[in-house]
Order: structure tokens, then sequence, then C-alpha cells
């Protein structure tokens, strides 16, 4: 599978990422998103989205900034992969809804 991020095509591989000890990985260098074979198939769609998210960062340039913050990005990527996950990120609009107008009651 490869996605056009800005004009970059990112791969998706599926590998061994045991020694890593990571469901997903985004090399830069590379331009490619490693997806662990080990991966459960209910988190599949979360660890993608959240390395796309990365990949889409690398884009932007944000990596390069003066002060970028690693644990930042992760924070945000992780808080906005799970939103598109709980919406299903091709899911109909109307489930996407119910999900914020609950989120908002909290």
């Amino acid at each position: 599978m490869v996605f056009n991020i800005y004009g970059a095509k990112i791969k998706v591989v599926r590998e061994d990422l045991t020694s890593e000890k990571a469901l997903g990985l985004y090399d830069p260098e590379a331009k490619q998103i490693s997806i662990c074979i080990h991966c459960p198939p209910d988190k599949l769609r979360m660890v993608l989205i959240h390395e796309l998210l990365h990949a889409i960062w690398d884009r932007l340039g944000v990596f390069n900034m003066p002060g970028h913050n690693e644990q930042v990005e992760e924070i945000l990527v992780s808080n906005i992969a799970n939103i598109l996950s709980e919406c299903g990120l091709f899911a109909e609009e109307e489930k996407c809804k119910k999900k914020s107008s609950t989120s908002r009651k909290s």
C-alpha cells in the first residue's frame, strides 16, 4: 500500500517490530511506515492512522521546526489518531457527529 502525502509516496509495509517494542514506526528518510506483523487486527486502523499522522507532520516540515518537541508531537498524534479511529476515519458523518456530541457533554 502506498499513500501520496504532499508529493511524497509513503510506502506501508508489515514487519516484525518486536525488537522495537512498537506496533508501528514511520521512517522519514525511507518514506516508509512499518506496521508490526503482530499488531492485533482491532488496533491496525489506529496504528496506521497514527503513523500516517507522523508522515503528515514530517511532510509539513514540523520535524525541522525550531522548538520541535517529540513528546508533544506524540501526544498530539496519539490524540488525533484516537479521535479519527473512534469515528472510523471513513465512517459516515453521523457516527462522528454522535461521538463528538457525546464527548462535549462530558
